[in-house]
């Protein structure tokens, strides 16, 4: 542990002033061989300066480290060895660049996968606004009839990139070393689903494209109806194509089905989007052996669609002030959830 010229001084001083090394270290909070230490040397050179280190100095410093640190934070997604290029040549120095990862950690910026979103226009933001202000006198009970509606797809051959393996230099194209993966291959299950504050809707497993005539006689009028009409709820759903056909549209009027306007392109708006990654994680951790067909893949996800904690769903569908007051205060841009 390095101590300043301060504390050093201070100790010597306390020593010849007929303390001894024990009561100095004690009342110091310093460890007695390190004051024993300081008071040889003091009495064999007379001085108790920290020395210079005898490693290799330090290439940058100061403005130099800080023209590197603004350059990342203005250029998040450029590589470190192309501003290490900008950077040697605004600073007239020669690093390296492991020098340049190193100062950026040294100042807190590490490389992360980035959290890949959908795009928003400056029309979607005002959009989303909008709703979110029209919304924000909602009160718990308004949200907890409220039931919330999407379909989502699992892929049988699931990748999400993080795996890794821990391997010897030379190794990367090692039998053992090597994780295949068919980019297009294993097929996909899409699963639609509902949820509010008091319950579930049933699993309807889509096999094929979904239409709007599918979309209405499969999941409107076999399950979102009754739900709506037992538990007196709200029907939101978001503006897929299938959902907006004149015949769901007409379908819904004419059953005198409540629903909820939606703003274009807003997933973190909706409690469910939680949901599916819930969904995806327990498929893939809580079974011993990961599923090796679309029939095995769409039961798991039917048995664990029914192993959702209402408390979970719940808290979900509690959170909708708190994404409303993040919306509006990214100016409609992405939130956290």
């Amino acid at each position: 542990m390095a101590h300043d010229q301060f504390t050093r001084g201070m100790a010597i001083g306390m020593i010849r002033c007929g303390r001894s090394c024990a009561s100095v270290a004690e009342e110091l909070q310093l460890s007695r061989v390190v004051v024993w230490r300081w008071w040889c040397r003091w009495k064999a050179e007379g001085d108790v300066k920290k020395k210079k280190g005898s490693g290799r100095p330090r290439k940058s410093a100061g403005r130099t480290d800080a023209r590197l640190v603004l350059a990342a934070k203005r250029n998040r997604f450029v590589s470190v060895p192309k501003l290490v290029v900008h950077w040697k040549s605004a600073s007239n120095i020669d690093c390296s660049v492991r020098t340049a990862y190193r100062r950026l950690r040294e100042a807190g910026i590490q490389s992360r996968r980035p959290a890949v979103l959908i795009p928003l226009s400056f029309e979607h933001r005002r959009r989303r606004v909008a709703w979110c202000d029209a919304h924000r006198s909602w009160n718990d009970h308004h949200w907890q009839k409220v039931l919330w509606t999407d379909e989502s797809r699992f892929t049988l051959d699931f990748n999400d990139g993080r795996v890794r393996v821990h391997r010897l230099p030379g190794e990367r194209f090692a039998p053992c070393c090597i994780k295949e993966h068919d980019r297009y291959g294993g097929g996909s299950v899409m699963l639609w689903g509902g949820i509010w504050h008091g319950g579930r809707t049933t699993a309807v497993i889509i096999k094929g494209t979904l239409t709007g005539e599918r979309y209405l006689n499969e999941i409107v009028l076999p399950v979102v109806a009754p739900v709506v009409r037992v538990e007196d709820l709200v029907f939101q759903d978001d503006n897929a194509r299938p959902h907006r056909s004149s015949a769901v549209i007409a379908t819904v009027r004419r059953l005198n089905i409540q629903t909820l306007d939606w703003p274009a392109r807003s997933p973190d708006l909706s409690p469910i989007e939680q949901v599916w990654d819930e969904l995806g994680r327990r498929v893939r951790d809580r079974y011993s052996l990961p599923p090796v067909s679309l029939k095995i893949l769409s039961e798991r996800l039917t048995e664990q669609w029914l192993l959702l904690e209402t408390s979970f769903i719940q808290k979900l569908c509690e959170s909708m002030p708190s994404r409303i007051t993040e919306c509006i205060g990214a100016r409609g841009g992405h939130t956290r959830y």
